[in-house]
């Protein structure tokens, strides 16, 4: 009989825990061998899903119960774990997000212009007309660090 966790884990199937399973399994039994480091960047959600629903508690989660030995190990290794237990998240998961958010919109831009919901030469004149502004923003690191602590303060 399975218990309330394992019920949970069932009804709420989430990439980023599988990946948290993924590589758990593979530091052992290949020579994959992420550091703790990485592996909790790639947690975007510390949240269990017995957790789910909860006030404050993210939509997703980033593991499973047969991970949560390894979800926790992980975190005070780096720690990203309170005095209260709650798993928090690692601050460079917020660049991972990032990266995901670029890549999204990217392929979104692709897919719309393929299918004619975007027209290819407005939205090429909005890039030029745009792209000094996105330079100045990405191109000085002092702009990325800014860029950093207002992601990491919200």
């Amino acid at each position: 009989m399975l218990n309330k966790k394992q019920i949970a884990d069932l009804e709420n199937f989430e990439g980023n825990a599988q990946a948290l399973r993924i590589l758990s399994k593979a530091r052992h039994q290949s020579e994959i061998n992420l550091p703790f480091s990485i592996i909790s960047t790639l947690i975007k959600y510390p949240t269990r899903s017995n957790e789910i629903g909860e006030a404050n508690i993210r939509h997703k989660m980033g593991c499973y119960q047969a991970e949560e030995s390894v979800f926790i190990q992980i975190a005070k290794e780096v720690g990203t774990i309170n005095a209260e237990g709650k798993v928090i998240r690692h601050p460079l998961t917020y660049l991972v997000e990032a990266a995901d958010d670029i890549a999204y919109m990217t392929a979104d831009l692709e897919d719309a212009v393929k299918s004619g919901v975007v027209n290819i030469d407005a939205l090429l004149n909005f890039s030029e007309r745009h792209i000094h502004h996105w330079e100045q923003r990405i191109m000085n690191p002092n702009n990325i660090l800014l860029e950093l602590k207002k992601l990491l303060i919200n």
